[in-house]
């Protein structure tokens, strides 16, 4: 006997998933954030003024900045980039697990969640490179169109409301693009 979809059965089958599994999916996320938490500490500790200088107001002068705070940085970035991904996969297993009714441990869940590296990496970067190409297309229509209204009217003056509307629609599909370039994880 088939069940029948429903949103309701969805969202009750996903809150009941994660009630199950919040201390494994938190486990998850903590165990893979050490890396780049210990990277934070050695860069703000590598930084030439200290962290409540900082916060008194003091200026940082990027150009007493190190080569190995830039590297330090960079890696910060890098790490917690690739460990947001290795965290999605890793819990999406879980989950999926969960639902064929499979009890799945920490360690497996990782270990899936790091072989889907490769291709996540590699994924992420097409699908960024395709969010760019898009809001660059868009961004460029937007222009031409406004440009034209403002030639057309007379005046560039008269096209300040649709070069708002045209800013506000470029952000939405921006934005659109950003939250399924973060939603994204072919694990």
């Amino acid at each position: 006997v088939a069940t029948q979809f429903s949103v309701g059965g969805v969202i009750g089958a996903s809150i009941s998933i994660v009630l199950r599994n919040i201390l494994k999916f938190l486990a998850i996320g903590f165990l893979m954030a050490i890396p780049t938490i210990l990277l934070a500490v050695a860069l703000f500790g590598s930084l030439p003024v200290s962290y409540a200088e900082l916060q008194s107001g003091v200026k940082l002068d990027f150009t007493e900045i190190s080569a190995t705070t830039k590297v330090l940085f960079a890696l910060v970035f890098v790490v917690g980039f690739l460990s947001y991904f290795v965290i999605q996969a890793a819990i999406n297993y879980a989950a999926f697990q969960s639902l064929r009714g499979e009890r799945v441990g920490i360690g497996a869940c990782l270990a899936r969640g790091l072989a889907a590296m490769p291709r996540l990496v590699i994924a992420c970067i097409v699908l960024l490179l395709f969010m760019f190409l898009i809001a660059i297309a868009v961004g460029i229509v937007i222009a031409l169109l406004v440009a034209g209204i403002g030639v057309a009217s007379g005046s560039l003056g008269a096209s300040t409301g649709m070069s708002i509307l045209s800013a506000v629609f470029f952000l939405a599909v921006f934005v659109f693009l950003f939250v399924i370039w973060w939603v994204f994880v072919p694990a």
